[in-house]
């Protein structure tokens, strides 16, 4: 006895060529601190977040497909913030936010951090905005003691995988078709860091 599923369509072949090409070269780490700020989500960047989750220009590694509602937007960040063990970091520059992770803390007997969603957009510093959002969860996973982070990443987010390279993630392995992304199913990346 045997199950046929039938295939993920429509499939991506290659890389979008519509997405901006972000140089495989080491992103700078000599970026300012005081330029690009990584804190925690806060209600008043609920318009931001909504700017940022339908933007055609960004890296996504989220189910919500745009266009998304400004109440949509509102009942994430309201669950967000009601949900225990869930976080969302935001990467901002002045007033503007560059991009989110939104990660998901577990408890005993596996006490480790994993990548719910993370966005950057690729039109305003997407490298500096990444390395940011990652040192970020880095330091909150020694701040309180985890043991690692899990990270899913669609191969199409190539600011995000290159920054989790930089900070000493491993790649772990792939899943085929997983992800939903830009009217294609994409090839999803998993990155370890212990």
């Amino acid at each position: 006895m045997g199950l046929e599923l039938t295939p993920c369509e429509p499939k991506l072949a290659s890389l979008p060529r519509s997405q901006p090409y972000i140089s495989s070269a080491k992103p700078s780490r000599t970026f300012k601190q005081g330029d690009i700020n990584a804190r925690q989500v806060m209600i008043g960047d609920l318009d931001e977040l909504h700017r940022l989750q339908n933007c055609p220009d960004s890296t996504k590694s989220t189910y919500r497909l745009p266009p998304i509602t400004k109440e949509e937007t509102k009942n994430w960040l309201e669950k967000l913030r009601s949900e225990e063990g869930k976080y969302c970091f935001a990467c901002s520059k002045g007033k503007k936010l560059l991009g989110y992770l939104h990660f998901r803390a577990h408890r005993l007997p596996f006490p480790c951090l994993r990548f719910e969603e993370i966005l950057v957009d690729t039109k305003q510093e997407p490298n500096e905005t990444a390395e940011s959002l990652i040192s970020a969860i880095k330091g909150f996973k020694e701040r309180y003691w985890y043991r690692g982070i899990f990270a899913y990443v669609p191969e199409t987010s190539r600011a995000v995988t290159e920054a989790l390279e930089n900070q000493g993630f491993r790649k772990t392995g792939a899943m085929k078709d997983y992800h939903f992304t830009d009217g294609y199913y994409v090839n999803v990346e998993v990155y370890a860091l212990p």
